[in-house]
């Protein structure tokens, strides 16, 4: 019995001697130099693309926006070089490092325009003011090798892949890719997967899909980035059972196929004219306005701002004009600007068919100095012709509309059913100074 308990605790020693030897070999190296090591081995693979890296970002943990292609250049002296979607056309240049940091972490140091868009406190390009779009500056690198790099945002957690860019012409690929997205864009598309329809919403870079599976409704968001292909989902989604990873562009198609699985479609639908003419907002001027609303125009001309001792700079009907949305928030109407002084006149609207609208004058939408306007300065002619007003009674005017392109029109007709002297013209074009145009 001693000799089998000896044998026992000879063999223990022996492979606790082992196990001490094999730690001793593994770990010979400091903690610090392996570290070293590792930064060093990923500086040199960050700056060998001889291109530069296409950087697919997705910013926000949700990826609510979706992704943007962002160009980097990493450089042997700590500088980075970047061009992107937000400013297109700019190569700009700040600084970055790699550290060591429960991993190793690549962090953009300095601000860079065209990068820290997605995060800047300001919202330049949207979200939330504070948080921007909520993007990452800081990322830990989970993979470096000449073919690809992929990142996990600090804060976000998003995987950002990291490809070698094919070419040195950075605008050239930045200016495809807003082909592409032209060539695709829609605000609605129907979805055609197993015989059925599911209409899917933009909102932007992502698709959104609402539909009903077992009697009960589902809804499906999509995070795309675009690519030279087409669209590009952030990840794989599944519908009734078919998994989709994006869907290929087609130039002048108006059908684009998954990229994964040919009989599954993303199909364009072109909003109506009267959506068309409601979702956006339109110029008008005095040459705009057809017999009976010309008068009214004139009479603004020749009578109302030369007592005002001002000129009306632009006049603007439709939907808010967004860099307004911080001032007035959403609305609809007629935005005007009168030597400086801005408002809003109110308009409701009722679409009553794909190519007919009826307007009218509503003085709870006005905004800014649009009352004043309206009871010192007889503001109330310029919006007779579209449904309005004398001081004394309401009205509201039932318009046909007609464009010159179904699908992207420069310009809009509205003709009065009741009135056909009551034409009136407006354009997507920016009119300036409209009382002499």
């Amino acid at each position: 019995m001693k000799k089998i308990y000896f044998l026992i605790a000879m063999v223990t020693a022996m492979m606790m001697a082992s196990c001490t030897i094999e730690q001793d070999d593994l770990f010979s190296d400091s903690s610090a130099n392996r570290a070293d090591n590792a930064i060093a081995a990923d500086i040199q693979v960050l700056t060998s693309a001889a291109n530069g890296w296409l950087m697919q970002y997705f910013p926000d943990s949700q990826q609510s926006y979706g992704g943007y292609n962002t160009i980097v250049r990493f450089k042997t002296d700590g500088k980075v070089e970047i061009m992107g979607e937000v400013y297109g056309d700019t190569t700009y240049v700040s600084l970055y490092s790699v550290t060591q940091s429960a991993g190793i972490v690549l962090t953009f140091d300095t601000f860079n325009p065209e990068f820290h868009a997605f995060s800047d406190p300001s919202a330049p390009i949207g979200g939330s003011e504070g948080t921007g779009w909520d993007g990452d500056f800081d990322f830990s690198i989970l993979k470096a090798t000449p073919e690809e790099v992929v990142l996990k945002g600090k804060k976000t957690g998003n995987k950002i892949i990291m490809t070698p860019m094919p070419t040195n012409d950075w605008e050239a690929y930045i200016n495809s890719i807003g082909d592409v997205e032209a060539g695709m864009s829609a605000k609605k598309y129907g979805l055609h997967i197993g015989g059925e329809e599911i209409i899917a919403m933009k909102s932007d870079r992502t698709l959104i899909m609402d539909y009903e599976e077992d009697g009960e409704e589902v809804e499906v968001i999509a995070s795309y980035i675009i690519t030279p292909q087409g669209y590009k989902f952030y990840e794989p989604i599944t519908i009734k059972g078919e998994t989709i990873e994006g869907f290929n562009y087609v130039e002048g198609a108006d059908v684009f196929p998954a990229s994964n699985n040919s009989s599954i479609t993303l199909n364009v639908i072109y909003p109506t004219v009267a959506e068309i003419f409601v979702e956006n907002y339109w110029f008008v001027s005095l040459s705009s306005m057809g017999e009976f609303a010309a008068p009214y125009w004139t009479a603004v001309k020749e009578q109302i701002m030369p007592s005002l001792g001002e000129q009306l700079q632009y006049f603007i009907f439709g939907a808010a004009i967004p860099s307004w949305a911080a001032n007035y928030g959403s609305y609809w109407g007629a935005s005007f600007n009168s030597s400086g002084y801005a408002g809003v006149l109110g308009f409701s609207y009722q679409i009553m068919g794909d190519d007919e609208i009826a307007l009218g004058y509503n003085s709870k939408g006005n905004k800014g100095d649009g009352d004043w306007y309206v009871k010192n300065g007889y503001y109330h002619y310029f919006v007779v012709p579209f449904g309005c007003t004398t001081k004394a009674a309401q009205q509201v005017r039932v318009f046909k509309i007609t464009a010159d392109d179904p699908k992207e029109p420069s310009m809009i007709v509205l003709t009065d059913e009741n009135d056909p002297t009551n034409v009136i013209t407006l354009y997507a074009s920016y009119i300036s100074d409209p009382l002499n145009k």
